[in-house]
């Protein structure tokens, strides 16, 4: 899935094979809604072998400069995919899934943006989302171990604290937090699928100290991804 970003507004695109579906047309038609590309083409990016083993997926923005003839002039700045823990960032596999989206996007084809009737160069956020969480693999099943709810899993669970800014406006209720646990037992990367925005962080940060037994099959330590369910209560 990508999906286009502007600074004010959102114009979503789903592209599957043989296909563009365009939402948010309505939106383009505001007067304040800056002019936006339409993307023409793009070949999905090739999810590396070795994250998808891993179950490292997720959430992939990149920036893309559209000239005026609708070509790509650059791509660059990749973030993502999710919150990686501490001594994650420098992961080749996260490297090898920023590559990836920016080879893609590289190869994208579009029809300019137009203002007052004249074609206009562009900078556009797309995102393509790498889905590590789905049906494995029959070859990655002892690779990757998909659990529910794994707060009674934990040996080290820390409570995550509870952010001024919440606090002041009385945020409350469940954060739920995806994690990747990996064979030692560390979270690698954590991922809030629920809550408030402003305790997300929080449960995030929480999330990424927590310790768990390694888990292994055939006497073999696999990764684990489940989910970490925080409360917050003013």
């Amino acid at each position: 899935m990508l999906i286009i970003l502007s600074m004010e507004r959102l114009v979503c695109i789903l592209l599957t094979i043989g296909a563009v579906v365009v939402f948010g047309a309505d939106a383009q038609k505001q007067i304040d809604q800056p002019p936006q590309p339409t993307l023409l083409s793009a070949p999905q990016p090739v999810y590396p072998k070795a994250a998808k083993d891993a179950g490292i997926g997720g959430r992939i923005t990149v920036r893309v400069t559209v000239g005026e003839s609708g070509e790509v002039l650059s791509v660059g700045d990749p973030t993502g995919p999710t919150e990686l823990c501490k001594g994650g960032t420098n992961d080749p596999r996260i490297q090898a899934l920023r590559d990836s989206v920016v080879d893609s996007l590289r190869q994208a084809k579009f029809a300019p943006a137009m203002k007052d009737g004249k074609p206009v160069k562009t900078t556009i956020w797309l995102t393509s989302t790498f889905d590590a969480f789905g049906t494995p693999d029959a070859g990655d099943q002892k690779k990757l171990v998909t659990a529910g709810v794994v707060n009674g899993r934990a040996i080290r669970l820390p409570k995550p604290e509870y952010p001024g800014a919440a606090r002041s406006v009385r945020a409350s209720g469940a954060v739920s937090v995806r994690v990747l646990v990996d064979e030692a037992g560390k979270v690698f990367t954590a991922e809030a699928m629920s809550g408030h925005p402003l305790l997300r962080s929080s449960a995030i940060n929480a999330a990424c100290s927590a310790k768990f037994s390694s888990t292994q099959i055939d006497g073999k330590p696999v990764r684990v991804s489940g989910i970490i369910t925080y409360f917050f209560i003013p």
